[in-house]
């Protein structure tokens, strides 16, 4: 019993009686959500003055994140938020710089950049208090498939990001990595031994991932 809802019935006509309806078919499954895959067409001119009341760009904006890092031969991209700034830090040479360029729209416009991040890395842009991982895969314009990992992290100032920019190349066969002979006997034997551990270690953008 329901109270304070008022119910009526209606009658069913012969056309409409459930005995002449056509038996209901399964519903097809929905389709999997699929990341958007960003192409960057054209060599577009960067922009070095962004119109901080203009929520448009922010399409504009985030692609030419993107692109500046890929150009610079960046390996990491840093978007953060605090009280009275936000900026964008690359990691160029192993060093993060901090790209002035960005400071003043992203502050205006954080929620609005955070939110196309986490659309094209396959992230709920309705949950802002957990931690999120994503991929984003763009095409640039020599249509080069580049992909990114992508981290967010919720703060009190709001989601940090960071993306980091893996290598796309066709792995190469360790005789072709560049190992002096006598290291190359050394990696060989330590990797065939049949106990032992083999320790990969070096800064940020030294050939890491690609050694292993």
């Amino acid at each position: 019993l329901v109270t304070g809802v008022q119910t009526c019935a209606l009658p069913i006509s012969p056309k409409t009686s459930p005995s002449n309806q056509p038996a209901a078919t399964a519903a097809s499954p929905a389709p999997e959500a699929v990341n958007p895959k960003l192409v960057l067409k054209g060599k577009r001119a960067f922009r070095t003055k962004w119109s901080i009341y203009d929520p448009d760009l922010v399409v504009e904006f985030c692609d030419q994140i993107l692109r500046h890092a890929i150009n610079d031969g960046c390996s990491d991209i840093h978007i953060e938020s605090f009280r009275d700034k936000a900026r964008v830090r690359m990691r160029m040479d192993g060093a993060l710089q901090i790209m002035d360029v960005y400071t003043d729209y992203l502050f205006k416009n954080y929620q609005a950049v955070t939110a196309r991040f986490k659309i094209l890395a396959g992230c709920d842009i309705s949950e802002k208090r957990l931690a999120q991982d994503g991929a984003i895969t763009i095409t640039d314009d020599r249509g080069k498939d580049i992909d990114f990992r992508f981290n967010l992290v919720p703060t009190k100032n709001g989601e940090r990001i960071v993306m980091r920019i893996l290598a796309s190349d066709q792995a190469l066969a360790i005789e072709k990595i560049g190992f002096d002979p006598e290291d190359y006997k050394k990696v060989i034997d330590a990797i065939t031994a049949p106990q032992g551990m083999v320790l990969v270690t070096g800064p940020t953008g030294s050939g890491k991932t690609t050694t292993l």
